[in-house]
């Protein structure tokens, strides 16, 4: 069954990243995105682009995605608003913090209620929380860290990728913030 096969090689692509299998991971989230290709799977570049990140982000490399991952993907909004912080912090990476912090200002502007509640918000709202700390925004993180902490004591996972414990980022913002009895 081709989907099967399609939905293995994805879920094999995200353990061997958690394991840190980095050289296996990228065989395998490619393999993944191949057999999503092949099948018309809608999903394919997508899962592809978000495995690829997490595997960047693992192993130090994201400036890497800005060659791979186009700038506008069709998707669904969340999806959409994610791969744009995505973007975001692969530009830090690379020297670009301005697009970062127009990233980050429009976010927070447009406030963090708007985020919607599915199955994206955590992958969404720990990327925000990473531009905040990578820009040293107070502001941002002070907002940011209300929005995570009751979150702390779960791992964000949105079914393609995970950016581990939540409590991490709570502790990077609350550092930020100068929190460190929190």
């Amino acid at each position: 069954e081709p989907r099967v096969r399609w939905l293995s090689a994805l879920i094999d692509g995200f353990d061997a990243t958690m394991e840190c299998r980095f050289d296996e991971a990228e065989a395998l989230i490619a393999t993944c995105h191949a057999i999503g290709d092949q099948i018309g799977e809608s999903e394919a570049f997508t899962t592809y682009a978000a495995q690829f990140f997490t595997l960047g982000s693992h192993r130090g490399r994201r400036g890497e995605m800005l060659a791979r991952v186009p700038d506008e993907l069709d998707t669904t909004e969340s999806v959409e608003r994610t791969f744009a912080v995505a973007h975001a912090i692969a530009c830090i990476e690379v020297g670009q913090r301005d697009v970062a912090r127009v990233t980050l200002d429009e976010a927070i502007d447009r406030g963090l209620a708007a985020i919607p509640a599915d199955f994206m918000w955590s992958s969404l709202t720990i990327g925000l929380s990473i531009l905040a700390v990578e820009l040293g925004d107070r502001t941002a993180a002070d907002l940011l860290v209300d929005q995570l902490g009751p979150f702390a004591d779960e791992v964000s996972f949105n079914g393609a990728m995970s950016q581990g414990p939540i409590s991490v980022h709570v502790g990077r913002l609350a550092t930020l913030l100068g929190r460190f009895d929190d």
